[in-house]
């Protein structure tokens, strides 16, 4: 008879401790762990208005607090306006201050009232954090800032 598939051999556990597979295990931790921490490196780089923050603005924010609507007077189309605040007479955000910001204080409230975006899901903590470093940092906002979209192309010199 003609096996295909031979039996497995039954080893102990402690044949596992210090063979090939406790050394891969091992390196596997090793890999994992470099990985895990050149990955918050990299989550910790400066924060970048136009890659990071103006996205999240765009899609969580306009709706209300664009250019064609300010709901509240707040618009959050520039740092000058952001800095302004709306009827509240409080500036939206504090550069290098986010707990003192009113936009992080808004996003992170419980009061259903009060929690911003008022339509749709709330910001997920992944992104308030996003808002609250870029505040801390200094919430630097540069002018006339297009999306990616709109940039004419240029070709690189060869």
């Amino acid at each position: 008879m003609i096996r295909l598939f031979p039996r497995a051999k039954f080893e102990p556990a402690s044949a596992f401790a210090g063979g090939h597979l406790g050394r891969r295990l091992v390196a596997l931790a090793l890999l994992g762990s470099a990985h895990l921490s050149l990955g918050a490196a990299a989550t910790e780089s400066k924060i970048d208005f136009a890659r990071d923050i103006q996205p999240l603005l765009v899609s969580r924010c306009y709706d209300c607090h664009g250019a064609e609507k300010a709901k509240g007077g707040l618009h959050l189309t520039s740092l000058a306006q952001a800095l302004r605040g709306g009827e509240s007479a409080e500036p939206a955000l504090v550069a290098g201050a986010a707990a003192r910001s009113l936009l992080i204080r808004r996003v992170m409230t419980a009061d259903e009232d009060d929690v911003m975006p008022q339509k749709g899901e709330r910001l997920v903590p992944a992104e308030i954090s996003l808002l609250r470093r870029w505040i801390d940092e200094g919430a630097v906002w540069p002018e006339n800032v297009k999306h990616w979209a709109y940039a004419k192309p240029v070709r690189p010199a060869l």
